[in-house]
């Protein structure tokens, strides 16, 4: 076994580097420990919505190909999310444990479990990470980090029926940029997840994550654009969901949400006002 300091190899900085350490357990294995709850920030969603254990994931994963590689200055996104699915929400998540299940070009595919801080699997998925080749160096970027600020305004929202249209404008000062990623900020896959999960959960108390399918990112969504996030209820509590800027699509998905346990459920986000 081997363990890596993240901060290494990612180029994640805080607020949006999530994973301190990375065990490699074998040459296709790794684990780390994870945040217990995802962060009370403006930006990030309630519990019941985040998607942010993705993330932990992907950033492990981000860290096991690098090293597996040899390659510790390339570039790398969360490309797709084939699947993340809640067994049951977890009080608190302890750890994330993953596998490298194969590569496809660019493209690095990996399954992962999170697990209670009983040992116990609460939620797993399967997603792809994409890897740029490094330059062979990389420049420190010192960026100072703004005041805590969601990272999207709401300019519209209409629903009519089965269909969902939401207008978003991507804020600039939001401090997930200063992390994701210093030298060329881009809004997080993670978080455009969430932006479709606010837009599905609006005005239904009580409803979460249930699963979220066939997510795959075409085009990066960058500070200060203008986007249009459309939805499509085709059965109770199941969304596909399609993000555009300009016409063209970033993004889509399918999500399902179901009803939380109520000490597991918090208030809605504010971020969509009635």
């Amino acid at each position: 076994m081997q363990t890596i300091n993240a901060a290494d190899i990612l180029r994640h900085k805080p607020p949006f580097r999530f994973v301190e350490q990375v065990i490699l357990t074998s040459e296709n294995r790794a684990m780390a420990l994870v945040p217990a709850n995802p962060p009370a920030t403006k930006w990030a969603a309630c519990p019941e919505l985040s998607v942010l254990p993705v993330e932990y994931a992907a950033q492990v994963m981000g860290v096991l190909i690098r090293s597996r590689l040899g390659d510790t200055s390339a570039s790398g996104v969360l490309a797709g999310i084939t699947e993340f699915a809640w067994d049951f929400m977890a009080e608190s998540l302890q750890s994330v444990e993953l596998r490298h299940s194969g590569t496809r070009g660019a493209f690095h595919d990996f399954k992962a479990e999170f697990l209670n801080r009983n040992g116990i699997v609460c939620a797993q998925m399967a997603g792809f990470v994409h890897l740029s080749p490094g330059d062979g160096h990389r420049t420190p970027v010192h960026v100072d980090v703004p005041e805590d600020a969601p990272i999207y305004d709401v300019t519209d929202y209409q629903r009519d029926g089965d269909q969902i249209m939401m207008s978003v404008s991507m804020r600039c000062d939001c401090p997930v940029y200063a992390g994701h990623f210093p030298d060329a900020p881009l809004t997080p896959g993670v978080l455009i997840a969430e932006m479709m999960l606010e837009a599905a959960s609006h005005n239904r108390p009580g409803m979460g994550l249930r699963r979220l399918n066939d997510l795959v990112f075409k085009s990066p969504l960058l500070p200060g654009d203008v986007a249009e996030l459309k939805l499509k209820e085709h059965a109770p509590n199941r969304f596909s969901a399609t993000l555009l800027r300009g016409g063209k699509r970033l993004a889509r998905a399918k999500l399902e949400l179901d009803h939380v346990p109520a000490a597991a459920s918090s208030l809605s986000s504010d971020l969509i006002s009635s």
